[in-house]
């Protein structure tokens, strides 16, 4: 039997993901405001299987329960392989998802994400990660879980990329329960590459491909609750061990720091913010400055790219400094340097070394 379906079964996919789409938009911006949240989230659940029954994609799960609405939220972290990957899941629970902040202008898509509860991020900027984390935070208190792809983006399944930390603050400062999970795309019971989204490929080509393709099945992996750690680094990376078991899937090794634990300083004035928060650092701490003179010493301390931005802007506050947003970019191997080269003399003075 030929993997491919007839062009006119291409076509009533397509045709009913389209009407999909528009009954979906009108679902959340017309009748919202008049159901419970009770209603409404059996409402997408039921769109979200309508969605992969047009699409011709069998939805299968395994492993432990999924978490139902009511008491706490739970924190979902998922491998990413494809936009399927969130109307799977959420035809399975209701939950919100971390999307990047320009899913929001996507036609019906933005409309959509927003309200079921997703949160948008603006990736790189380190002033909306405190907004982003409250308001998940807030959602998890509520009972509302939400779902977050830590690899930030799409592989074909073959592999875990490493976890942005960020995200597992929320585990370690407010003790979110965080539940692995695995996705995995089948073809007639063989792995199958054709759902993967990678790379720059643009959604519509995507979807024509499902479209035509028979036998796909995707499938949800539900693994246990992890146990809680205390540093948003080992609960990365403890999440990603666990969904790669999950998938029977090797990790990919991160690039860690730097190669090097030397700091390159692009200017002066750089290196002299850099060497305030630094001396900023020493004095709360009560250290000696050779103990906070690279990044190795600063991770031995546990100070970490959150901790160096509060510090940061504290010097804003209390020195006149200015931050430019533009230029300052935040990573879970993100520097002193890194953070204080994007601080600007706004007519104040850095304290003397």
């Amino acid at each position: 039997m030929s993997t491919q379906r007839p062009w006119f079964a291409r076509a009533i996919a397509i045709a009913r993901i389209a009407v999909l789409l528009v009954t979906g938009f009108l679902l959340v911006r017309v009748a919202w405001p008049f159901m419970n949240p009770q209603a409404r989230d059996a409402h997408v659940q039921r769109w979200c299987r309508s969605v992969l029954r047009a699409l011709g994609m069998d939805l299968a799960t395994s492993g432990r329960e999924l978490p139902a609405r009511g008491g706490q939220g739970v924190l979902l972290i998922a491998n990413h392989v494809s936009w399927v990957d969130a109307v799977a899941i959420h035809a399975l629970v209701p939950c919100g998802f971390l999307a990047k902040a320009s899913l929001r202008t996507w036609p019906i898509i933005g409309v959509l994400i927003e309200r079921t509860g997703g949160v948008f991020v603006q990736r790189g900027n380190p002033f909306d990660l405190e907004r982003v984390l409250g308001t998940m935070n807030a959602a998890l208190i509520e009972g509302r879980s939400i779902c977050v792809f830590p690899e930030g983006t799409t592989t074909e399944g073959g592999v875990v990329l490493p976890f942005s930390t960020l995200v597992f603050e929320l585990a370690v400062r407010h003790a979110a329960n965080v539940v692995p999970m695995g996705i995995r795309y089948l073809q007639n019971g063989a792995p199958s590459r054709v759902p993967a989204w990678v790379g720059d490929e643009a959604f519509l080509p995507s979807l024509f491909r499902i479209a035509a393709t028979r036998g796909l099945t995707v499938e949800v992996m539900v693994g246990s609750h992890l146990e809680p750690v205390p540093e948003r680094q080992r609960a990365a990376e403890h999440a990603r061990e666990a969904v790669a078991s999950l998938l029977g899937v090797p990790l990919v090794p991160g690039d860690g720091a730097a190669a090097s634990d030397v700091d390159t300083i692009p200017d002066a004035r750089a290196a002299e913010i850099a060497a305030a928060v630094r001396a900023w650092i020493a004095v709360e701490r009560k250290l000696d400055a050779l103990q906070v003179a690279d990044r190795a010493s600063l991770r031995s301390l546990g100070i970490d790219s959150l901790s160096i931005l509060r510090i940061v802007m504290e010097l804003e506050q209390r020195l006149g400094l200015r931050v430019d947003e533009a230029k300052l970019e935040l990573s879970s191997r993100a520097t002193v340097l890194e953070l204080s080269a994007a601080v600007a003399n706004a007519e104040g003075r850095v304290p003397p070394r």
